[in-house]
């Protein structure tokens, strides 16, 4: 079955998939078929600030790591 989305649609669609983690297709599936918007993970911007912290927080780890073998 094939829909057709008008441009609006489409993004919000694709932002609402992108933030759950899901594919706009997966996303309709399980909007259509649990009448329930599936749950978001993180938004694009949470994600991508997420990530950057995760890095952030790695390299801080190694450092200490490698400061506390120096040490001992």
């Amino acid at each position: 079955m094939n829909i057709r989305l008008t441009t609006e649609e489409n993004v919000k669609v694709n932002e609402y998939a992108t933030a759950s983690g899901l594919s706009p297709a997966n996303w309709i599936r399980e909007k259509v078929f649990t009448g329930k918007i599936p749950a978001t993970k993180l938004s694009p911007l949470d994600a991508s600030i997420y990530q950057e912290l995760r890095k952030i927080g790695v390299n801080l780890n190694q450092a200490t790591h490698k400061l506390n073998q120096e040490t001992s």
